[in-house]
């Protein structure tokens, strides 16, 4: 980019799509951790309450644990997609794609960043 005032906003604003991508991408993979850890330790209480009390209540465990599971799965797949969809609207504010930005007819930064370089190419 040139040194213009608007190609350092351009910069500017690449540089914080970059940085909260990056912090997006951060936030996934320790979700991804903490989703491989909850199912680490379901294992591990599972199989030590199967172990331990299988003799006294297993049919009433085992189905407590089903439920259990199935309940966590839920709750893993819920903080997911609510993790996807935040992330999706970070970008749609980043891109100026979302509501507001359309409604005030602001154009996306994918339309800044053509202008711009059309802009530049078309200086002598």
């Amino acid at each position: 980019m040139t040194d213009s005032p608007l190609g350092e906003h351009i910069n500017q604003k690449i540089a914080e799509l970059r940085e909260v991508i990056s912090e997006a991408n951060g936030m996934m993979k320790d979700l991804h951790a903490a989703i491989k850890e909850a199912r680490g330790l379901h294992a591990e209480i599972r199989t030590d309450l199967e172990t331990r009390f299988d003799d006294l209540a297993g049919q009433i465990v085992r189905e407590g644990l089903e439920e259990y599971k199935s309940s966590l799965e839920r709750a893993i797949e819920e903080a997911t997609q609510g993790l996807y969809k935040k992330f999706d609207n970070i970008v749609n504010v980043l891109m100026a794609e979302d509501k507001d930005s359309k409604r005030q007819g602001r154009p996306t930064t994918l339309q800044v960043l053509a202008r711009a370089k059309e802009q530049r190419d078309n200086q002598p």
